[in-house]
């Protein structure tokens, strides 16, 4: 009984000839240290959780707890350091998943990855872009993602910018934070660049669909590739150079393929239908002026 002390000038060597090393509470062992395909840490009690602990300041803390009624999950009471990759693998048949919980009221984050530039080069803020998950309402249900990136312009340690939001609803903002459409893009400056652009680098067309349930009938727009990339809008919604029902040419000239009775080339022979100028457009029976 009572306390044991050791107190020597050199190293202190515990070795086992069964290979195990005991730790009892009570005549009850409680945990073991052994040599099985490597130095084995062992708790002996079910459902025990193994406890790192240490001091901080010269504050008691909490830095590590493996819960072994859990699997062996781990709780840090900090963050955690690396300078490597972490992976996240199952040995076992299944799906790995990374979870981040928290909890915060009505459009306030409760979960963010944030890609931090640690170069030390104090250009603009640290934080380069960023995920957030933000509570749709004030009891922290539902749920959004934005989607920060920062230029690089901005106060050392400033936040990124907010992009891109997904709402609750699965509706897409760009350059808002409350999309009202499937997707929606806004923009309020003086800007005069197209805010969309659809671009083909191949051959081929760059087109859109307009379809409703009605399957297959809708309509198609575009440019066509094939066809000196003329502007198209064709029925159907399939190729924009089949069922065109109206072509603009990149010189400016209307066409309506399937209506033989509209003529964008009248007598006049002039080269398309300017304002202003001396053209007809004849549609059936009717005859428009234009200019």
């Amino acid at each position: 009984s009572g306390d044991l002390t050791l107190d020597v000038a050199g190293d202190i060597t515990l070795e086992a000839g069964g290979a195990e090393v005991f730790f009892s509470h009570g005549g009850t062992p409680i945990a073991k240290l052994h040599n099985s395909s490597g130095f084995n840490i062992e708790a002996l009690v079910s459902n025990a959780d193994m406890i790192f602990k240490g001091n901080d300041g010269g504050s008691g803390i909490t830095a590590l707890t493996l819960d072994m009624s859990a699997a062996g999950a781990a709780t840090f009471n900090s963050s955690i350091n690396t300078n490597s990759d972490v992976v996240i693998a199952k040995s076992a048949t299944g799906v790995p998943s990374l979870t981040l919980s928290g909890f915060a009221g009505a459009n306030s984050p409760y979960s963010i990855i944030n890609f931090y530039n640690s170069d030390g080069s104090q250009q603009g803020p640290n934080n380069a872009a960023q995920i957030k998950a933000l509570a749709k309402n004030a009891d922290g249900s539902g749920g959004e993602l934005a989607f920060h990136t920062s230029t690089g312009t901005g106060s050392e340690g400033a936040e990124a910018v907010e992009r891109i939001r997904i709402d609750s609803s699965g509706n897409v903002g760009i350059g808002t934070n409350a999309p009202g459409y499937q997707l929606d893009l806004r923009r309020n400056d003086t800007g005069t660049v197209p805010s969309l652009g659809i671009r083909q680098l191949g051959t081929g067309d760059s087109s859109m669909a307009y379809q409703t349930s009605t399957s297959p009938y809708g309509f198609v727009h575009g440019v066509d590739g094939s066809d000196a990339d003329s502007f198209k809008i064709a029925f159907g919604t399939g190729d924009v150079g089949t069922n065109t029902a109206l072509k603009i040419s990149n010189a400016g000239e209307i066409t309506m393929p399937l209506q033989p009775a509209f003529q964008a080339k009248p007598t006049s022979e002039q080269s398309d239908l300017a304002i202003n100028a001396a053209n007809t457009v004849i549609l059936g029976t009717e005859v428009f002026d234009v200019g």
